[in-house]
């Protein structure tokens, strides 16, 4: 009876060595049925941005990452989906705090999208998914005279969500008398989100 035991103890071992083997699975998904018919790709476009808020609302970080991939594809979305998907991705880091699951770098060059709306969408989102590798060009948003005030005034509180050094000293820099009073108001307000020694 004794070695019975002895058997059953050594094979419940064997056993959760094996279970912490195995590789983790994916959290079971709210929108699997809308996530199969958008990687079909037979959803009609006019569709697509009702699906993509829809996996964006109520996906889990697996989800989201299917949506960012799709975003990242240079044709992979239409440009009304893309906003639109920027704008659900950028809403679910925010509210849900779910980010898209995998590496977030590759968010930063969207940046560069020549279409102003595209472009805001890109700053909000990589400022809500804490993606460090934005800073530079977000500074240089900030500090572009270019820029609309809506672009200019999405980076300067990106570089606030961000923090670090280099963004508090942008910050710093854009409160000159020199430049406009509307972005040194922007600015002046967002100093103090950063932590100052005194």
């Amino acid at each position: 009876m004794a070695g019975l035991a002895s058997v059953a103890r050594g094979m419940a071992v064997c056993l959760m060595v094996l279970a912490s083997l195995a590789p983790a699975q994916e959290p079971p998904s709210a929108v699997g049925q809308l996530l199969k018919l958008y990687r079909s790709g037979k959803l009609p476009a006019a569709r697509q941005p009702a699906v993509i808020e829809m996996i964006c609302t109520r996906g889990n970080e697996h989800d989201l990452r299917v949506v960012l991939d799709k975003l990242l594809e240079p044709m992979g979305m239409a440009p009304a989906a893309r906003v639109k998907a920027m704008a659900g991705l950028a809403d679910a880091a925010a509210t849900r705090k779910i980010k898209p699951a995998g590496d977030l770098a590759p968010l930063a060059k969207l940046l560069d999208a020549a279409d102003p709306a595209t472009r805001l969408a890109a700053v909000r989102l990589a400022a809500a998914c804490g993606v460090a590798s934005a800073s530079p060009s977000l500074r240089q948003l900030a500090q572009s005279a270019e820029a609309t005030p809506e672009l200019r005034k999405a980076a300067l509180q990106g570089l606030v969500t961000l923090g670090g050094e280099d963004n508090r000293q942008a910050l710093q820099a854009l409160c000159a008398a020199e430049r406009p009073l509307a972005t040194r108001l922007l600015a002046a307000a967002g100093l103090p989100a950063f932590a100052v020694p005194l």
